[in-house]
C-alpha cells in the first residue's frame, strides 16, 4: 500500500490505523503482521492502490476522481520505474465545467506520454453523453498536451482495453478505474489466463463480462 514509502499519504494512514488499533490494545504483534500484508492482494483494498503485473506491464488502479487525489498519486508514483507512462482518467458529470478541467490538467502531474478518456455513462448525471471528455480533451490541449496522444472511449473497458493495445513492456499504466471495476478486474484475469504480453494484440474472446 505505501509503494515502498513513496505513497506517504499511505504511510500517514497506516501510522494513524496502528495508533489507533495499540490505543485499544491490541497486541503489537497483530498490528504489524495486518501492516505486512495488507494490500498485498486488490481485494483487501479494492479500486485503492492496487499494483498489479501484467505480462510485462504495471497497472494501478485507483479510484482517484480528484485534484488532491491526483496530486498525492503523482507524488507516490514520481520516482516509479517506468519506461512511458500512461493515464486513464474520467469523471462524473455532476461537477461543474473548472473542476473537470482542473482534473484533467492534474492528471498531468503524472508525466503521461498518453491519456486516455472513459466515458462514464452511470455517471453523467445530467450531462450528454462526450461532454465530459470533450472538457477534459480541451482543458489537457490548452495546457499544452498534444492532442494526438489523447484517446477517448465509450467506456471504462473499452479505455483499458486502448490502454493495454498501446502498452509496451516496461510501461505504467496508471487506471482509475470507477463505475466498472468487477468487470475491469475479470477482464485483466482472463488475459493472465490467456499468457497475454504487452506488445502482442489482446485475445478477442477475452472476457469483459461482469
Amino acid at each position: 500500500m505505501a509503494l515502498g514509502g513513496a505513497a506517504r499519504h499511505n504511510l500517514a494512514n497506516a501510522l494513524a490505523a496502528a495508533a489507533a488499533a495499540g490505543a485499544l490494545g491490541i497486541d503489537h504483534g497483530a498490528i504489524r503482521r495486518a501492516l505486512e500484508r495488507f494490500g498485498r492482494s486488490p481485494e483487501d483494498n479494492p479500486g485503492r492502490a492496487n499494483v498489479i503485473e501484467l505480462g510485462g506491464v504495471h497497472l494501478f488502479l485507483d479510484y482517484v476522481h480528484n485534484p488532491h487525489g491526483m496530486a498525492a498519486l503523482a507524488a507516490a508514483l514520481e520516482r516509479y520505474p517506468a519506461r512511458r507512462r500512461l493515464v486513464l482518467l474520467g469523471q462524473a458529470g455532476d461537477r461543474d465545467d473548472a473542476s473537470i478541467r482542473e482534473l484533467a490538467r492534474a492528471a498531468l502531474t503524472l508525466r503521461p506520454d498518453r491519456v486516455v478518456l472513459k466515458e462514464m455513462d452511470a455517471y453523467l448525471r445530467g450531462r450528454a453523453p462526450g461532454d465530459v471528455t470533450r472538457l477534459m480533451t480541451s482543458a489537457l490541449i490548452d495546457a499544452g498536451y498534444p492532442g494526438e496522444a489523447i484517446a477517448a472511449e465509450p467506456t471504462e473497458v473499452d479505455a483499458v482495453r486502448t490502454a493495454l493495445t498501446w502498452a509496451a513492456p516496461g510501461d505504467l499504466l496508471v487506471l482509475a478505474i470507477h463505475q466498472d471495476r468487477r468487470a475491469v478486474m475479470a477482464f485483466l484475469d482472463s488475459l493472465r489466463g490467456t499468457g497475454w504480453a504487452a506488445g502482442t494484440p489482446l485475445p478477442a474472446h477475452a472476457s469483459t463480462m461482469q
